[in-house]
Parts: structure tokens; sequence; C-alpha cells
């Protein structure tokens, strides 16, 4: 750990924990819980309703992420069984277990595999891991060319082997963005200078941006990876606002236009000087074209909705207050 800053340590000692503490938090499952489960699931869509609204210009439906982070397999199912299909985790190995655990469960009930994990926690050199999981649908907290790389390399060789699928395989793909510059985990906001056009000297000025060069790496680079857009975590200072806005979420709509509309500049260069194969995607499947804004958790996700977020991550308005205390976990 000599290598780590301040914050990095200090981080990294605060996953420890709350992994160990994790690891004892097995919950005993019952049919009361299944019903408490459904219930919370029907007042948190209710309220993503609500808190939505107009917000929603293009079409698409706001996706809400249950964070199940120290709550067990069984949760999970029940989660499933209400119609819930998309879950996220902040450590490897819990996501791994839980992966494991839930598809074992779902394939005993003969339910459908359409759950689609997400993965909220720090990358470093997993690419090989995450890909294991196959039913990994998105990595969130994406901010180095190498984490891309990796994760790419991983498909990749996922897909050559004798037992793989015949359609290549694809994971989304989410940049994190710094939008707290006391944090040192993201990608660094464009300058409020940035306009997105060319400056003085002729150059584009968003196409200099650790973003612009990341997300063109991605698309031109990445086959097995979809760019399907940014995410962030706010400051608390700002989710606790009352005012109704929030500036980090306002940085991150401001930092996806820039990098929507660099895209589509360089596809328009490409397509002037006859370089239609060159021609980048960026979207998830079947949105296109599109980035969505993975934005919002428990305490300010009403203010993400009515800013537009498309995926806003929610932990205890779904699964209730996480316990630390051993128990033990039962499939219903």
């Amino acid at each position: 750990m000599a290598d780590l800053t301040p914050d990095e340590l200090a981080r990294k000692r605060k996953e420890e924990r709350e992994r160990a503490k994790a690891a004892e938090a097995v919950t005993e499952f019952t049919p009361e819980r299944a019903d408490e489960l459904r219930q919370s699931l029907d007042e948190v869509r209710a309220h993503i309703v609500a808190a939505s609204g107009a917000a929603q210009k293009h079409g698409s439906k706001p996706r809400l992420m249950a964070v199940s982070k120290t709550f067990t397999a069984g949760d999970v199912v029940a989660c499933f069984e209400a119609g819930q299909r998309d879950f996220g985790e902040n450590y490897l190995d819990m996501l791994q277990q839980k992966a494991a655990l839930v598809g074992g469960e779902l394939e005993r009930k003969n339910l459908p595999k359409d759950i689609r994990w997400h993965y909220i926690g720090d990358i470093q050199h997993k690419g090989n891991k995450l890909v294991e999981i196959p039913t990994l649908y998105a990595v969130h907290t994406v901010y180095k060319l190498y984490h891309a790389t990796d994760i790419d390399k991983a498909l990749r060789k996922a897909s050559s082997s004798p037992t793989s699928a015949p359609s290549p395989r694809t994971i989304n793909i989410f940049l994190q963005i710094r939008t707290d510059e006391g944090k040192d985990v993201g990608l660094p906001p464009p300058p409020l200078t940035s306009t997105g056009t060319s400056n003085d000297s002729g150059t584009d000025d968003f196409a200099e941006t650790e973003i612009a060069k990341l997300a063109l790496h991605i698309v031109s680079s990445c086959p097995h990876l979809r760019l399907a857009g940014l995410m962030t975590i706010a400051r608390e200072t700002e989710s606790a606002r009352t005012d109704g806005g929030n500036a980090d979420f306002e940085t991150l709509v401001r930092t996806r236009d820039l990098l929507q509309a660099f895209l589509e500049r360089v596809n328009a260069q490409r397509a002037e000087k006859g370089e239609g194969e060159t021609l980048i995607r960026w979207g998830e499947e079947g949105d296109e074209g599109r980035l969505q804004l993975s934005m919002g958790m428990s305490g300010d996700y009403e203010t993400a909705l009515a800013m537009g977020a498309d995926v806003i991550r929610l932990g205890r308005h779904v699964f209730g207050h996480r316990a630390y205390k051993p128990r033990k976990e039962k499939m219903a």
C-alpha cells in the first residue's frame, strides 16, 4: 500500500472493512421478506415516474439499478421475481458469488435468465475476472485507458474460445466523471471554457480532453465494448440541497452533451472524407447514438431524475437499511 495516495489508502481500508462485514451479512429469507421487497419496489417505481416526468425527452424510461451490496442472493431473486432486472455490486468477489448463486436459483425455478448485473466498484486490473461473469451487463467505473483495454482483451480472448457463444459478446461501458474536485477517482470534467468547437488555433478544444480521448479509444479500438454513457457520484453537499439543483449533475449533463456532439463531429468528418467504413458507434444496443447518464443514489435520485438521469442506483430504498450482523442464508 506504500504507493497509494492518502485518499486511495483510506478508500481501500474502508472497502476492506465493508467487505469483511458484508461477508457476514446473510439474510434469513422468508415469504414476508419477499413481500417487503415487492412493496419497496412498487414504491420506488412510483417515485421514479413522479420524479422523472417531462425530463425524459428521448422516450426511454429511467432504469432502476438495485444495489444489492451486503444483501443476499435470496433478496435478489425475490426482486427479480417482482420484475426487477438490473442489479449493482461494488465488490468483484461478492458479484462473482452472488451472480453464480442467483443464476443457479433462476435455473432451478425455471425463470428467465435476463438478469443484468452492473459493476460499480474499482476496476484496477480485473478485466479477466469481470468477463467471467456471463450476466455482466455494464461497468460504470471506467476512467483509464487500461480499464477499457483490459476488459476488451478479456472479451476478445473469451470469444475465441471453442466453447464461446456464436455471436461475440459485448459489455456496456460508462465513463466515470470526477465532478468532485476533492476526489482522485474518475476523469476530470471538461473546463468551463470548452465549447466543443474550434478555438483560435483551429483545433477542437474538447478533442484534447481525457474524456474525448478515452471515449474515442473505446469506440474505435475496443470492438467488444459499447460506450453507453457517463457516471458520477455527487458530493454530499450537493445531494443535500433542497432547491432542486445539483451542480455535479449539471456538470455530468454538460459533459454528456459535449461528448455526444464530439462523437457526431468525428463521424461527420469521416463521412465527408469518404471514410464510411471507419464510422463509429456508441450507445446501448437498441439505443444507439445516445449517451446515457448514470447518476443519482438514495439521497439525491429524485433530483437526478428531474435533471434527466437514465440510470439511478438505489440500495436502502429497495432492500432496507444494511445490517452487518451474522445471519444465515436460505434460498426460498
